[in-house]
């Protein structure tokens, strides 16, 4: 099974999450202006809210795959030169590549959503730690 062909891995329904070295390969100038029209295309600007080519930049992708980095070789091989530059046909193309179109899509909508302006736009302040007595079972939120 190999990630250039995108082929099944061996767990069903994902790509196996690994330990990773801690290192995030940077992507080329080529891969970046790829991700950066596929990125836009997935998530365009609208009203208020920019596009992920606006937000998913070097930092965020290097958030995403330290969190991931299962997803670098797919996300890679989703990028590789030989699909062309139309970003339509290149994701017709990785539909045929599950692995690879799922990294791809999964590096952008979590680069995008991970993005503190973001989230302050959508009104989703993130994750906050809490706890709950023994038995309560009320919602605990901000707001209380």
């Amino acid at each position: 099974m190999t990630q250039q062909t995108g082929a099944p891995t061996d767990l069903e329904g994902g790509m196996p999450a690994t330990d990773g070295d801690g290192e995030v390969r940077v992507l080329d100038d080529r891969e970046r202006a790829t991700i950066a029209a596929i990125a836009d295309h997935l998530i365009p600007a609208a009203g208020a809210m920019p596009s992920a080519a606006h937000v998913v930049d070097d930092a965020r992708l290097a958030f995403v795959l330290r969190a991931r980095p299962d997803l670098a070789e797919p996300l890679h091989a989703a990028l590789r030169a030989d699909l062309g530059d139309d970003v339509e046909q290149r994701l017709t193309a990785l539909a045929a590549e599950p692995t690879n179109l799922a990294a791809l899509q999964l590096t952008i909508v979590g680069g995008y959503y991970t993005d503190r302006r973001v989230r302050e736009l959508i009104g989703y302040p993130g994750r906050w730690p809490s706890s709950c007595a023994r038995g309560n079972t009320r919602s605990i939120s901000k707001k209380d």
